[in-house]
């Protein structure tokens, strides 16, 4: 069938960003993009629509590509492993199938009887491929081959290659290839897997290295050494590294326990700079922490610990700027306060008159505005009705702001507590509340409570015939937007190493990518079986698993690594000391490098373990000052021991001598 008219067009760039490509535009184009099918006035009418940074997306997304390629022209910006024709090599999963499935009339021989383990053990794994294709495209590629089926298919296959051979600059250069850009360009190429010994290479290669580590904190002090190591390394050359040329990746699943880790040892190690690109601003912000709090209070009971932690949060605080937390914290203990808005709220308990509620102790403090504090025995206070209140005279320049503050929140509350009302509504309460009690401390902080407003604004978009909803259902899409921004911390690519998480940073070239966390376990992610996930019954083209998406994630990673490419793990698990191996996916990478790309002494070497302690061997180029006193100490005490050894031995030998 001819292509149609206007229809999307792909650019498929294996190693290159979009913006490369965008920078230097493809030298062939199509029929419709040169103008030949159109008259140049519709075609200068058509708006043009550029598409990068998405790995692969489900066929429905495909339907609204065709969609948009009929009002616009559409430029898809495509990470294409393979530039060789590859719809066709199968995937892990396919192979492991076809094993386990004999043809018909075939006795069923292939696949694990009761009682054994489904998986593929080492030795299996690389007999599940065909021999004559690329090992790491077959068991991580399906994401990837069936976006470029359907691509190819939106497209009637007219596409434009942006490919560019990993080792050709190598060649150019006249030194041999890397180990990592022989295996990318194979990959490329679709070439198939040598198993013939290989000779030792001239210059020991390091393009690609593994690490086994007994602790997370271990494993960020071996990356930060390696990060200095690089940088001295390549100073020393016509090309120096700079940090920003760095990337520290992290499983998405694992990236709020390494975080902190990675902060605290850069800090260390001579103060690598690094900005964090993908932070989850929810539990890294005290103004979204402050906002949380004034969305959980009406769902509460008012109750004095959950008040006291709202009121003396530094942002809410602010409001008081005379007043410090245990004044508060005072002020409330005298006014005998526990919890509930006021005297109805205890009805029908053992509390007869107006006490411990919130109402009655304002009502006391603006009592001691007016009247003496005398605190004698016989003073039973003010009567009021059936209750006698006694004044509470405190710090006038902040009892005022105290009350107004507090009977702000008991009135939010009371609202909120109300009728049900539409989500447009609830977005001008969330956002006239957060803009009244929450201070911002600086311009990052106000950007944040922007950021907050604006989330509290995009219930607007849910307001479906301005329905009503009750302020349970309002303060549940509200916490979810907070929940889902994203923050930075430093600038992207000008304030040193990039941390970031596999998603953001999956298919962005660096020249040094460290790797953190693959450990047995720990990735990829495990597939869960939904009895809702309409996948089970019947797969589809584009339907990606979540384990798929973690090994195609990784094979991105591979391929946009210039320099070098270090995957490390956790070696131990930090209660049992046992053994730890790394992921499956790792070990078909170590597989593949031993059986094609490296000989055996090179193999021998392969993984680099570290030990328990920084200083023990002390690597003399480590950035670790401590480690150096570490090592000192150590030394001393070895010395120490010796000659105190040596002095117990002498005083054996005069005692013997005496007897």
């Amino acid at each position: 069938a001819p292509r149609p008219a206007f229809a999307p067009r792909a650019h498929y760039v294996p190693l290159a960003t979009a913006a490369n490509a965008l920078a230097a535009p493809p030298s062939v184009s199509s029929p419709v993009a040169e103008g030949l099918l159109f008259p140049e006035s519709e075609r200068a009418a058509r708006p043009r629509l550029h598409v990068f940074g998405v790995s692969y997306v489900a066929r429905v997304f495909q339907w609204l590509y065709g969609a948009l390629g009929q009002v616009a022209d559409v430029d898809l910006y495509v990470v294409n492993p393979c530039m060789e024709f590859w719809e066709d090599v199968p995937s892990e999963s396919e192979l492991r199938a076809a094993r386990r499935l004999p043809r018909r009339g075939a006795p069923r021989a292939l696949g694990p009887a009761d009682g054994e383990d489904p998986r593929p053990s080492r030795d299996e794994h690389l007999a599940l491929h065909q021999a004559d294709e690329p090992p790491l495209l077959v068991a991580f590629g399906r994401p990837g081959r069936e976006h470029v089926h359907l691509l190819n298919e939106l497209t009637q296959a007219d596409f434009e290659p942006c490919f560019v051979d990993p080792a050709a600059s190598a060649e150019a250069a006249g030194r041999e290839p890397s180990v990592l850009e022989a295996l990318q360009r194979d990959i490329l190429l679709r070439a198939p897997v040598a198993d013939a010994p290989l000779t030792p290479r001239s210059v020991r290669d390091s393009s690609v290295r593994f690490h086994a580590c007994p602790s997370i904190r271990r494993e960020v002090e071996v990356v930060a050494g390696e990060i200095w190591r690089a940088v001295r390394a390549a100073s020393e050359t016509n090309a120096p590294l700079g940090f920003h040329e760095i990337a520290v990746l992290l499983p998405s699943d694992a990236r709020d326990e390494y975080l902190p880790h990675v902060e605290a040892v850069f800090a260390e190690a001579h103060a690598i700079p690094h900005s964090v690109v993908d932070l989850d601003l929810a539990s890294t912000s005290r103004v979204v922490d402050a906002c949380l709090a004034l969305v959980e209070l009406p769902l509460g009971r008012f109750a004095r610990p959950e008040v006291l932690a709202l009121i003396t949060h530094p942002n809410v605080l602010a409001n008081m700027p005379e007043a410090s937390i245990d004044d508060v914290r005072q002020l409330v203990s005298e006014l005998g306060v526990f919890y509930g808005l006021d005297r109805d709220e205890l009805a029908d308990t053992y509390v007869d008159e107006d006490r411990l509620n919130w109402e009655q102790g304002l009502l006391r403090v603006a009592l001691g505005e007016l009247m003496s504090d005398s605190r004698s025995p016989a003073d039973l206070g003010l009567p009021l009705g059936d209750s006698h209140y006694l004044p509470v005279s405190t710090d006038p320049s902040w009892a005022r702001s105290f009350s107004l503050l507090m009977r702000g929140l008991i009135a939010d509350v009371r609202f909120a507590r109300g009728e049900a009302r539409p989500l447009r509504q609830w977005a001008e309460f969330f956002a006239g509340m957060w803009e009244g009690y929450v201070l911002p401390g600086g311009d990052a902080e106000q950007s944040e409570l922007r950021s907050c407003l604006g989330a509290a604004r995009s219930l607007v978009e849910r307001d479906v015939a301005a329905l009503p909803v009750s302020y349970r259902v309002a303060s549940m899409l509200v916490g979810e937007a907070l929940a889902g921004m994203g923050a930075t911390r430093g600038d992207y690519l000008a304030d040193g190493v990039v941390v970031s998480s596999f998603l953001p940073m999956r298919a962005i070239p660096f020249r040094q990518t460290f790797v953190l966390g693959l450990g047995e376990g720990a990735f990829p992610a495990r597939d869960t079986r939904d009895t809702m996930d309409l996948r089970l019954e019947r797969r589809q083209l584009g339907d990606v698993r979540a384990s798929e998406r973690d090994k195609y994630m990784f094979l991105e990673v591979l391929l946009s690594a210039r320099d070098a490419l270090s995957v490390s793990w956790v070696a131990r698990d930090p209660y049992t000391s046992d053994p730890i191996p790394p992921s499956p996916v790792v070990e078909l990478v170590m597989d593949t490098l031993e059986r094609s790309y490296l000989s055996a002494e090179e193999a021998a070497g392969l993984v680099e373990t570290h030990a328990l302690f920084r200083h023990d061997p002390l690597d003399p180029g480590s950035p670790f000052a401590e480690a150096h006193t570490e090592a000192w100490l150590r030394q001393l005490g070895r010395l120490a021991r010796v000659h105190q050894g040596r002095q117990v031995f002498l005083l054996g030998l005069v005692a013997l001598e005496g007897i």
